[in-house]
């Protein structure tokens, strides 16, 4: 089996790179040869004609997106669209990663599959429309929508909030506290990936499972409580100050509740769900 990941330099990308993953080979491409600003990556698909395609690059910048509107949709959703039906022609699978974003965080408790998307700003409507054109290409695929996505090492909020507070200043930290979620490691979703392509690819009737699912661990917490749990997990003393989200001046409106329900992969792929404390216990190196 032949497994190109795309978006090599991104932090997902990196994760998925190093995973083992058996007697596959492998390849990664960042952006100097597949751009999803440009029709490259679709052209790498044909020529290289693998049996799984893996997309983790994206435009991830909420804020920019609300400058960049056209630059974003280039990239969250015209260029899955290409990536998607070159997967179909050549007769690969094709992985793309989704946001909750595309839900406005009004609803109580935890998003479904079947819930209907109301995006609150540019980047969630781009991330929906690559959604659509990826399921409307004709090919088998696996739509993942995932939260809070961090890695040790990439540029997201845990690393982020860790420097802010083992930097200068004795000041209380401001994070917000009225935006839930689920804090998802990269490496959570490069192994849950792993498993449901093992199945998707590995059985006669894989095409079954082609669709759109949730992929986050267990539990939510809000953003003072995640940064909360990593300071206590990694010893730093600095002081936390929970503020609502308005108190900072975003561009882009950001939902409530990002809550994503993941019992339907877990059910399919038979996906043990860990919980986001341990997860972060496992990123942040320290022993149970």
């Amino acid at each position: 089996m032949r497994i190109l990941i795309l978006g090599r330099d991104g932090q997902l990308g990196r994760e998925l790179a190093a995973l083992d993953w058996g007697c596959a080979r492998v390849e990664s491409a960042g952006r100097e040869r597949a751009d999803l600003a440009t029709p490259a990556a679709a052209a790498l698909v044909l020529a290289l004609r693998p049996d799984v395609v893996i997309n983790a690059a994206a435009w991830t910048d909420v804020e920019g997106a609300e400058e960049a509107r056209e630059a974003a949709f280039r990239i969250n959703a015209e260029a899955p669209g290409e990536l998607a039906r070159a997967c179909a022609q050549v007769g690969a699978w094709f992985v793309h990663y989704s946001s909750d974003y595309v839900f406005d965080g009004r609803k109580s408790g935890a998003y479904v599959e079947g819930d209907v998307p109301q995006p609150l700003n540019v980047y969630g409507e781009s991330k929906l429309a690559g959604e659509a054109a990826v399921m409307q290409a004709g090919g088998t695929h696996l739509v993942l929508r995932t939260s809070w996505v961090y890695s040790a090492g990439g540029d997201n909020f845990l690393s982020r909030v860790i420097a802010r507070a083992r930097g200068p200043g004795t000041a209380a930290l401001p994070v917000v506290n009225d935006q839930v979620g689920a804090p998802t490691w990269t490496r959570t979703l490069a192994e849950a990936t792993r498993l449901a392509l093992r199945r998707c690819v590995h059985v006669a009737d894989g095409g079954q499972f082609s669709g759109l699912y949730h992929l986050t661990p267990a539990g939510r917490c809000n953003w003072f409580d995640y940064a909360k749990a990593a300071f206590e997990l990694l010893g730093i003393e600095r002081e936390l100050a929970p503020v609502s989200a308005g108190a900072f001046a975003a561009r882009a409106r950001r939902p409530a509740n990002s809550e994503l329900d993941a019992s339907r992969f877990a059910t399919v792929f038979g996906w043990t769900r860990p919980g986001w404390q341990d997860e972060l216990r496992r990123c942040l190196g320290v022993p149970v």
